[in-house]
């Protein structure tokens, strides 16, 4: 079987001169792990909409991957494809049907559930044939596969891999997550942590640098800076095998203590990006997120490191947090100020919080009969500050809009606070 996947790419922001590589990630890892990459084609949409077109006469099964906000546009597209294409097999895979186990059957001839590379494999192998029908129908792997198993990715199996984002390939340093944060989907996907082996993360690095002929790298590990011996471990197999990295980028949880080793480490690795969730200003809100260790001091403090190792700190708030009081909103907006009155480099982001099914909000707007399995779920968008969903009711919506437009002032202000140039003191601004 020929099998054509598609990544939506609707996190659409500044960066619009490539392709979303880093939401390919998860696709490039099943591509790996089929034997025959003549029989798969891996797109993002809306980019490649063009290459989707021409793939279709090519194709016998299309198999699409959405977070919950994309859901409602991965049933137009397969509506679209199913009007010039319709005896095609149409599926879909990702986070949404996994944690609602529900998909439209009038759109989608079968799902995936959780991890994708078995099921594809064996789809394009002809070890598993289906057919075309409105009956409900799953396909899952009985087990996760282990850290030595999880197939990394490669760029050959994307055509456009020449205009990824800014140069920058997307590595894969470890699945699953140790927290639980209350907003987040992991803990529904996966509560088990499975970390690449340091020598094999190594030697898949060499591997995608030197095919690219480019240093820039997204290294995906929501703990990437929880263990200073294999930041150190890295940075030393990369050395030996001639590597520099430089503009690269990680996830940081700044809420936690980091070891202040592990600065100089991520340096030496070429970081000078990190990724965080600051989500509150408030102690109270911050610890019922993201766990009774997550404290503002961490936040600052860690802030304050990556400031003054050089590296630019992305970071995002969220309003409208169950519980949350507007004395815990302006606690979030001393934050945002705060950031920007100590020059720490790096955008800010605010959202809206909102009930991603698989996660504790979710939980929380079912008990409250604001969400059910039949929604739509293009409401569940991180910028819908207009109906925010898990706002608790006494607080009024023309004050909560007034903080809103004050944090998306402290937004603007950061834009005016200087990014250190990458191997140098001095600063340029922000774009």
């Amino acid at each position: 079987m020929r099998v054509l996947l598609i990544k939506l790419n609707l996190l659409r922001t500044h960066d619009r001169e490539g392709h979303g590589s880093s939401l390919l990630t998860g696709l490039l890892a099943i591509a790996d792990h089929v034997k025959d990459p003549a029989r798969l084609r891996v797109a993002v949409y809306p980019d490649d909409y063009g290459y989707i077109r021409q793939s279709m006469d090519w194709c016998d099964a299309v198999g699409m991957s959405a977070f919950t906000f994309e859901y409602e546009c991965c049933r137009r597209l397969s509506r679209a494809l199913a009007k010039t294409h319709p005896h095609k097999l149409y599926f879909i895979g990702g986070c949404h049907v996994t944690l609602t186990g529900r998909y439209d059957t009038r759109l989608f001839d079968f799902m995936v559930a959780g991890e994708g590379e078995r099921i594809v494999r064996a789809l394009v192998a002809g070890e598993i044939e289906v057919e075309k029908s409105n009956q409900f129908n799953t396909l899952e792997s009985p087990t996760l596969l282990k850290a030595h198993e999880i197939p990394l990715g490669s760029v050959r199996y994307y055509p456009f891999w020449r205009r990824l984002i800014r140069g920058r390939a997307s590595v894969i340093s470890s699945r699953g997550c140790r927290y639980c944060c209350r907003f987040c989907t992991s803990p529904g996907l996966d509560r088990t942590r499975r970390v690449i082996p340091v020598e094999r993360l190594a030697r898949h690095i060499v591997q995608t640098v030197t095919e690219l002929k480019s240093p820039k790298l997204n290294i995906w590990d929501d703990n990437f800076t929880d263990d200073p011996q294999r930041l150190s471990t890295l940075g030393r197999l990369l050395d030996a095998a001639g590597v520099r990295l430089q503009e690269v980028s990680v996830f940081c949880r700044t809420a936690s203590k980091i070891q202040p080793g592990v600065f100089p480490l991520l340096r030496q690795l070429g970081v000078d990006t990190l990724i965080t969730g600051y989500e509150s200003g408030s102690g109270r809100v911050l610890k019922y997120l993201k766990g009774a260790d997550a404290d503002l001091s961490h936040i600052k403090t860690n802030s304050l490191m990556a400031r003054d190792h050089a590296m630019t700190l992305h970071a995002s708030v969220m309003f409208g947090v169950p519980g949350e009081t507007l004395w815990d909103m302006e606690q979030t907006l001393d934050l945002m100020q705060w950031k920007a009155r100590e020059r720490i480099p790096g955008p800010l982001y605010m959202y809206a919080a909102v009930p991603l099914p698989g996660s504790g909000f979710w939980e929380t707007a079912l008990e409250q009969k604001k969400v059910r399995p039949d929604m739509d779920f293009e409401t569940l968008s991180y910028n819908n500050f207009n109906a925010p969903l898990l706002l608790d009711d006494d607080i009024p919506l023309s004050q909560y809009r007034r903080i809103i437009d004050r944090a998306r002032e402290a937004c603007r202000a950061m834009a005016q606070v200087a990014v250190p140039r990458a191997g140098t003191g001095r600063c340029r601004a922000m774009p």
